[in-house]
């Protein structure tokens, strides 16, 4: 996918609806699915729209790192032992601009626990982005990538999407969309994830017995 066409976001009405509409129904029908503004993955749930497969996220940030405002670089290496929600957004799309402020709270909350929040800008104008933050205060990790970035790496169709990895970075949780729903499933996944013991916690337990 192209992100340099006009992407649309998550209920943003199309010029002509009748085909996305019809596809929509369609699609819904086939999936025995309701319409919803967040259209949500869980790992333990299954669904059609699961997400890149960890082998291919970790493919993909391998041939792409992610490189935040504040110049630090975010890659499989330095993502891998934390739980990480990934927000792909942009400054022009207002479900986007919504849900921020509530994910820089996740992020605080999260970070003390091993957790974090990074939101990936598909906007081609970094000053957009810089603006954005700024307004908003905005203290979680902020990713200037582009629409030829990680979004399109990973052909992602729509924004806002969230992906929630777990410690070794398989997706566990796929939200298209925005809203206090979707915000509540994305925290009460991460939450979960970090409430799981750790790979070290678990061999440090096993050795004490």
């Amino acid at each position: 996918m192209n992100l340099r066409q006009p992407i649309r976001f998550v209920n943003e009405a199309p010029r002509n609806p009748r085909p996305m509409v019809a596809a929509a129904a369609a699609l819904a029908i086939a999936l025995g699915l309701g319409l919803m503004m967040a259209w949500p993955w869980d790992a333990n749930a299954g669904s059609a729209e699961r997400g890149p497969s960890r082998e291919a996220l970790q493919q993909a940030l391998a041939r792409h790192p992610l490189h935040t405002l504040d110049k630090k670089t975010l890659d499989a290496g330095t993502l891998r032992g934390e739980v990480v929600v990934l927000n792909f957004w942009a400054s022009w799309c207002t479900p986007c601009r919504r849900e921020l402020p509530a994910l820089n709270a996740l992020h605080a909350e999260l970070a003390p626990r091993g957790g974090q929040v990074v939101a990936v800008s598909v906007d081609e104008e970094l000053a957009n982005v810089q603006r954005f933050a700024k307004v908003h205060a905005l203290s979680l990790p902020i990713v200037a990538d582009g629409p030829d970035g990680l979004a399109h790496e990973l052909d992602l169709q729509h924004v806002p999407m969230t992906l929630v990895l777990d410690r070794d970075g398989a997706v566990a949780l796929v939200v298209t969309g925005a809203g206090d729903e979707a915000i509540a499933r994305i925290g009460a996944k991460a939450r979960e994830l970090l409430s799981r013991p750790t790979a070290d916690a678990s061999l440090s337990t096993g050795g004490s017995r």
